[in-house]
């Protein structure tokens, strides 16, 4: 799942050289995700040195308020971003049990979450 992600916006940045426009319900929140995954992925290809992800969110932020509303999502950019740098071999195989424990974590979060959220759509329909 989290490699599809990364697979389809590499993709979509691969193909297109103009504009490319990403948008949710809100354009803050999932849209926020995408547009800071694609451009740490450009980043990582620049001679400059790298900034914190938070930094970026920063500067997002600045040109889309509130972009990335939930810790869920600010999370997930993490996974998606270490599966690439994992894939990519950016990462040296000392940080490797980190990263399965990170993944473990954000897996188990991610199904409490989709759990609760559940429980808590089943409940205000009835």
């Amino acid at each position: 799942m989290l490699l599809t992600a990364e697979k389809a916006v590499n993709l979509i940045v691969s193909r297109f050289r103009g504009p490319i426009i990403v948008h949710c319900s809100a354009g803050i929140g999932r849209t926020g995700s995408i547009v800071l995954i694609q451009h740490a992925m450009e980043l990582l290809h620049r001679p400059a040195p790298l900034l914190e992800i938070r930094e970026y969110l920063i500067e997002l932020r600045k040109q889309r308020n509130n972009s990335i509303q939930t810790e869920h999502q600010y999370l997930y950019v993490h996974q998606v971003l270490l599966q690439y740098l994992n894939r990519a071999r950016y990462l040296d195989d000392s940080v490797q049990p980190y990263l399965e424990e990170f993944t473990r974590d954000y897996f188990k979060a991610t199904k409490d979450d989709d759990i609760r959220e559940s429980a808590l759509v089943t409940s205000s329909s009835t």
